[in-house]
């Protein structure tokens, strides 16, 4: 029975961890939520005038529920009040998908990770959203008076904003050159840490930016 019961245990986990977003390369890309399916693979590949496969719907979105905590902000202006936008530096986190998959530094899908096994996407949503989520819970930020600053690439139509680090893996030094992009440098503020339960999104399955949207509203849009 202890036999069974163990293989049991062994067959349960392998379909649990076959049904998570793994993350795969195609065409040399990245891509954190890709589960290497041939269907998937032809989604992402282009044909040759670079339009997407007929019949393919590679995008779409993938909620989260958990929370995060924060021990760093960023503000960057990209429009009105309104469309502002904030980063936010995080230290920890535990996110669950629709399936019931968990997420942590230690299982988020990413390229890349620290010499500890952890990775932490880039957190980000609006500032009044923010803002007013903090309020409706009664919470506050408490400057650390820990500042420092990070290189950042903004579209000068200030629609576009994602981490150098980012924008240049995905961009060669010519393609650059043809964008309106600017890098700047962001400056942080750090804050004393602050856990945030909300819903969490990404903007589609096969982002390779590492980009997850905290969001207040119920509108993915926003973020």
């Amino acid at each position: 029975m202890k036999k069974l019961m163990t293989l049991i245990f062994v067959i349960l986990s392998i379909a649990t961890f076959a049904g998570r977003y793994q993350g795969g390369y195609v065409n040399g890309i990245w891509y954190p939520f890709y589960k290497n399916t041939p269907n998937e693979k032809k989604c992402l590949e282009q044909t040759g005038d670079g339009d997407e496969i007929e019949g393919c719907t590679p995008y779409g979105i993938i909620s989260f529920k958990g929370d995060i905590a924060i021990i760093g902000v960023a503000e960057i202006k990209v429009g009105n009040e309104y469309e502002n936008k904030m980063f936010l530096k995080v230290s920890d986190f535990k996110i669950t998908d629709e399936e019931g998959n968990i997420y942590t530094p230690s299982t988020y899908p990413s390229e890349k990770k620290d010499k500890n096994g952890n990775y932490i996407p880039l957190f980000g949503t609006r500032k009044n959203d923010f803002m007013k989520h903090l309020k409706d819970k009664n919470l506050k930020l408490k400057y650390s008076g820990k500042n420092w600053e990070e290189d950042y690439y903004v579209s000068k139509s200030g629609g576009y904003v994602a981490p150098a680090s980012v924008v240049e893996r995905m961009y060669s030094k010519k393609e650059l050159e043809d964008k309106d992009f600017v890098r700047k440098k962001i400056k942080f503020l750090g804050v004393e840490k602050i856990k945030i339960n909300s819903e969490i999104t990404t903007s589609t399955y096969y982002t390779d930016e590492n980009y997850l949207c905290v969001d207040f509203t119920g509108n993915v849009e926003g973020c």
